[in-house]
């Protein structure tokens, strides 16, 4: 069972595409509200897109420092947003903050991704 877990993750960690579309799909049938749906699979891709481009960090550079940069960088992006939407809403809430935070998490570790992906294939086809 261990190792079907693991080996569940490790897909999950190298495609984390399937993660998003697997938390939704589950999230659908237990809410059957599509938007709710939708948000769970960004709440759970965002933590494997995390751990994908933190191994796609250590393949490619071979050190976890441009990961730890890259999360600084999605703090402070949705820090950035955060303080925008208080100027314009004056309202405060603190889950939405996080919600804000996180989201734009995603959208950074996707990009990422999607960079190092292909820097981690080219690099292969070179060596």
């Amino acid at each position: 069972m261990a190792t079907l877990m693991q080996l569940m993750l490790g897909i999950f960690v190298l495609f984390p595409f399937l993660a998003v579309l697997l938390a939704w799909g589950v999230a659908i049938r237990v809410t059957g509200d599509r938007r709710e749906a939708f948000l769970w699979g960004l709440y759970v891709g965002t933590l494997f897109f995390m751990l994908a481009v933190s191994a796609l960090w250590q393949e490619v550079s071979g050190g976890t420092l441009g990961f730890w940069l890259s999360l600084l960088a999605a703090v402070a992006l949705g820090a950035g947003l955060l303080v925008w939407l208080d100027r314009r809403r004056r309202a405060f809430s603190p889950g939405r903050a996080l919600r804000a935070i996180w989201l734009t998490a995603f959208v950074v570790f996707v990009i990422e991704y999607v960079v190092l992906f292909c820097v981690g294939i080219v690099k292969t086809w070179l060596e």
